[in-house]
């Protein structure tokens, strides 16, 4: 059986995941990295309008049938492996 090729909002999704653990994986651009931080781990549960929000990081999982604590999990451990050795 032939594998039909991804939507492109899936395509998207992944993209956008991707780009998040490329940035995760480089702590020394400040900015970026704290911000693609509080993306995937917000300090304060998302409010009902932000869960609509089709680019939220527990839609991108979602579309891409991921669970997004197991993949919260995952970047955790991205970002424990670029933090710098004291």
């Amino acid at each position: 059986m032939a594998r039909t090729s991804p939507s492109p909002e899936r395509r998207l999704a992944l993209a956008i995941l991707e780009q998040v653990r490329d940035d995760l994986r480089q702590p020394w651009r400040k900015k970026i990295f704290t911000e693609t931080v509080s993306y995937i781990f917000p300090k304060i549960p998302p409010e009902p309008e932000e869960r609509a929000w089709p680019f939220s990081f527990d839609n991108l999982c979602g579309l891409l049938n991921i669970d997004a604590e197991w993949a919260r999990e995952r970047f955790r451990h991205i970002i424990n492996e670029a933090a710098p050795s004291t």
